[in-house]
């Protein structure tokens, strides 16, 4: 159904890939996942709620609505030609998520379950991570009251399986249904703004802001999308993972609630 949305909303478009890397076939996630299906979070169906799919443009629209029966969206743009498309993870039910700085554009949209069944909305920046920092990450807000949000989980150590929330598609194909991967942490490294995590978890452009979850469905970060070559972290996949640093989540999300209150 999200993968109709969106197709059937914007095929006159220009797509802008994400981060450039090796690209892992669907039949790879498979595979993965087949390693440690026995593990996948209990949870799993109910995680997916708060997965949303992420739309910026380069222009806004002069109206965009969703039929929450069929999915299905309406929408007239003022002038747009180009588009970036990721996920967004929630991290906070009074409309908080997190997902990946670089795709985001001057007006950003989330399609995804309110509650409600499926709609669409406008998401406003709260807090982007310094272009200068190898950390790639965003936290943005959208009106609206989330029904699930995620927890974040214990720093992960090498060997760990994890597993990620990714696109059934390509960075040729606009829309994709949500599916599970699974992988295992090769190693970690931390900066000021967060840790990047390297993993075997077969990622692709397109997944950026997506979920990487523990066994137990918790939140160990997000695709971060951004091709990191040096220091210590060096994947088959140039797309990493970043873990945010919790004390800078949490300070911006005070900050701004006490400024909107």
């Amino acid at each position: 159904m999200l993968k109709k949305a969106i197709l059937s909303a914007l095929c006159c478009l220009a797509l802008i890939g994400c981060a450039t890397a090796p690209q892992a076939s669907n039949q790879e996630r498979v595979e993965a996942l087949a390693q440690f299906r026995h593990l996948l979070p209990a949870n799993h169906t109910i995680a997916l709620k708060g997965v949303y799919y992420l739309l910026s443009i380069d222009d806004d629209f002069k109206y965009i609505s969703m039929d929450p029966a069929t999915g299905d969206i309406k929408a007239e743009f003022s002038g747009t030609k180009r588009f970036k498309q990721a996920l967004a993870v929630a991290i906070n039910q009074n409309g908080y998520l997190l997902t990946a700085r670089h795709v985001l554009s001057p007006y950003n949209y989330v399609i995804g379950d309110f509650g409600a069944g499926l709609s669409v909305r406008r998401v406003r920046i709260v807090h982007q991570s310094d272009t200068t920092d190898k950390c790639d990450y965003a936290v943005i807000k959208t009106e609206a009251t989330l029904p699930f949000a995620f927890e974040m989980a214990e720093m992960p150590a090498d060997g760990d399986v994890v597993f990620a929330v990714v696109f059934d598609k390509n960075d040729q194909i606009l829309g994709g249904d949500r599916l599970f991967t699974a992988g295992l942490i090769k190693s970690t490294e931390s900066f000021a703004a967060g840790t990047l995590i390297d993993s075997t978890v077969p990622l692709r452009a397109g997944d950026s802001g997506g979920p990487m979850l523990s066994p137990e469905g918790r939140l160990v970060g997000i695709t971060q999308g951004w091709n990191y070559t040096q220091g210590v972290i060096s994947g088959k996949y140039a797309i990493l993972s970043v873990r945010p640093a919790e004390h800078i989540i949490e300070s911006v999300i005070k900050v701004d609630s006490q400024r909107r209150n």
